[in-house]
């Protein structure tokens, strides 16, 4: 017989723990990212952010509104907000402006900026930016570069090809993941293989984090799955609506659509609670393999935890967005519920590493 034991909530089962419910958050009807940060969980739905006492689950404020003024955002279809938070300052931005919130959620200042910019971290006195470089005949590529405090190039650190490069439409794109740690700042190069690459805020490299790792195969079914959700993105779907499906297939036709033969070493990377966590592609049954590293590059741990709901196929390119966050050596993620073909709402679950 196993016996099982309860701490602060959780239910432990020889050694095997099993997530604690949280709560709903009701005010949110479609998440687009979350974050939590010292007892806060934001939430990051169309141009506004919700934000919620992580142990009650009730709402605490909400910040920016839609519109054209100071803290007032006005969206690109094609991009939703994204936001990052640290002990000084809210950072919220669209395709166009930066927004800048005390901790408390007042308006500090707002920044213009480039469409071509994806994410903004603060690091140091500077910003580490991530960012689409569009070249001659159709070449694109991420990149990510250090900016001065007035949004001016200090120096590029490292690029990557775009998903679509040229006539190439890569179907099951490598997305380029960064994020900062104090005044680090961590860059994925999983084209090259397992490989993490860490610079000072002024854009030096400082050190590196290399694993070994097995290689994946890419299956035929995953590479049809990933197609269909490539079809199905809204400039795909404009040109089937706008134009035919005589234009749409002339489109596919073509198009020189690249599959990779193996999933990349690093699917994600995101910074949290004095960590950095590397989500693998490894295969697993409702879980996610992440290998923990701290800010040295010293590899703590290897955890499984509970998948989270598949971020969209464009989204999954436009920064640290996602359902999940890791803090006080706690996973704390957003699980969707559906209660009849009609109504579905989103829990907030966490679940100790």
């Amino acid at each position: 017989m196993k016996v099982g034991l309860f701490f602060s909530g959780i239910l432990f089962i020889s050694g095997f723990a099993f997530a604690e419910r949280l709560g709903v958050i009701d005010e949110v009807l479609r998440p687009q990212m979350m974050k939590v940060f010292d007892g806060e969980l934001f939430v990051v739905e169309d141009h506004q952010i919700y934000i919620y006492d992580l142990k009650t689950i009730k709402l605490k404020k909400v910040l920016g509104k839609a519109g054209t003024g100071p803290g007032e955002f006005n969206l690109d279809p094609s991009r939703s907000i994204v936001m990052s938070v640290n002990s000084r300052q809210i950072v919220a931005e669209s395709r166009n402006k930066i927004i800048f919130f005390n901790r408390e959620g007042e308006y500090l200042r707002e920044l213009k900026k480039r469409p071509t910019i994806l994410q903004t971290y603060p690091i140091g006195e500077h910003y580490a930016v991530l960012k689409i470089i569009y070249g001659k005949e159709g070449k694109a590529y991420f990149a990510v570069s250090i900016l001065d405090e007035q949004m001016n190039e200090i120096k590029e650190l490292y690029r990557q090809k775009f998903f679509t490069f040229g006539n190439k439409v890569y179907v099951m794109p490598d997305s380029l993941n960064c994020g900062v740690l104090d005044d680090r700042l961590f860059i994925e190069q999983s084209p090259e293989g397992f490989l993490i690459k860490i610079y000072n805020f002024e854009g030096e490299e400082i050190g590196s984090i290399k694993r070994t790792w097995e290689a994946r195969e890419v299956l035929d079914l995953q590479k049809k799955k990933a197609f269909e959700e490539l079809c199905n993105i809204p400039s795909m779907k404009r040109v089937k609506e706008e134009q035919g499906m005589s234009a749409f297939n002339e489109l596919i036709k073509q198009s020189n659509f690249i599959y990779p033969e193996t999933f990349p070493a690093i699917e994600h990377l995101t910074v949290d609670d004095e960590h950095v966590y590397v989500k693998t592609s490894k295969a697993l049954k409702g879980k996610n393999e992440f290998i923990v590293f701290d800010k040295e590059g010293n590899e703590r741990q290897v955890v499984r935890l509970p998948t989270t709901p598949q971020v969209p196929f464009l989204v999954r390119l436009q920064g640290d967005k996602k359902f999940f966050s890791m803090v006080d050596g706690q996973y704390v993620y957003l699980k969707l519920v559906d209660v009849s073909e009609e109504e579905e709402y989103w829990e907030v679950h966490r679940l100790p590493l």
